[in-house]
């Protein structure tokens, strides 16, 4: 018993001086910053076309009160893009044949992509491609596997989605899932739950609609018609914009562009050790407004981040 007080004591001290150590960890962290990467796609709010050649300096960040720096705007490139196909309708799965072609034949070497098809299951590729060859191989296995649904049953966009996730792996910067979509169902979606998904993977999800020329000699510009966009989904809408991404217009041959649409931002945001900062973006003195889609929230000063929608309105 006589040893008891001293052990007490002892434990007193050592809780006292880690306590006062970690003390010394935060504030020294709180000092301290890193570069965070955020993706961020930027439109004109009247014309509903992307903004090019913005620049660091044009952007303005803000967290919790406090204005951070942006260090760098780069134009997303080079980045991976899964291209998913809804084919759960009539007649569907040919046209998913269709877009699947277009993918293969004008997907830049320097782009890894890959592709999958909604039937009556996901069927995806098990890899992304920069080969021409090899893509093409892959699409003729994955069509082998894909068979039409019946009516307009399928698969479960949720699921499928979950499924499409899995593919990239470890994150990189950019990752995108190119939706294809009439979008006109999936009402069930439970969208903050699969949007926390999108975000832990740190996947956007860009929608397109499908179009009855996917291949015409001018591309469309991105939001350039809205025929059938009344009908569609707005929960489908509200995952997207909480991804970071949004409804970009018709699948045709400007789905590169649609794909890679935005910037990279790098910017300078102190160390936290708690839960990630609340984002807010905006752009500085410009003729007209802008629409921004990008991550709200940025996780612990790191690549990671908790995405939802930069707008209220998630359909600009």
């Amino acid at each position: 018993m006589r040893f008891l007080l001293p052990l007490i004591s002892g434990a007193l001290l050592l809780s006292a001086s880690l306590a006062l150590a970690a003390s010394h960890r935060a504030a020294d962290n709180a000092g301290q910053t890193c570069t965070t990467q955020v993706v961020v796609n930027a439109f004109d709010s009247a014309t509903k076309a992307d903004l090019y050649g913005l620049r660091a300096d044009d952007f303005e960040a803000s967290a919790s009160g406090r204005d951070y720096s942006v260090l760098k705007a780069t134009p997303v490139l080079h980045n991976r893009v899964l291209v998913l196909a809804d084919a759960r309708g009539a007649k569907s799965l040919s046209q998913a044949r269709a877009i699947a072609d277009l993918i293969r034949e004008q997907a830049p070497p320097e782009m890894p992509v890959a592709f999958g098809v909604i039937t009556g299951q996901a069927v995806l590729m098990r890899r992304f491609y920069s080969d021409y060859d090899l893509f093409g191989a892959a699409l003729a296995n994955l069509f082998s596997h894909s068979h039409a649904a019946p009516g307009n049953h399928g698969a479960p966009l949720d699921a499928a989605l979950r499924q499409a996730l899995l593919l990239f792996g470890q994150p990189r910067s950019g990752d995108t899932i190119l939706l294809v979509t009439p979008g006109s169902h999936d009402q069930g979606i439970n969208v903050r739950k699969l949007a926390r998904e999108f975000n832990q993977h740190q996947v956007r999800l860009q929608l397109l609609m499908p179009s009855e020329s996917i291949s015409s000699g001018g591309p469309l510009a991105v939001f350039s018609s809205w025929d059938g966009a009344d009908q569609f989904s707005l929960r489908l809408l509200e995952l997207a914009s909480r991804t970071g991404g949004a409804l970009m217009g018709f699948m045709n041959s400007d789905w590169v562009g649609a794909a890679s649409s935005g910037y990279m931002l790098s910017i300078d945001l102190p160390q936290t050790d708690g839960k990630g900062k609340l984002l807010k973006l905006d752009l500085r003195e410009k003729e007209g407004n802008a629409d921004l889609f990008y991550p709200e929230q940025v996780a612990r000063c790191a690549a990671n981040y908790s995405a939802s929608a930069a707008k209220a309105n998630p359909l600009p």
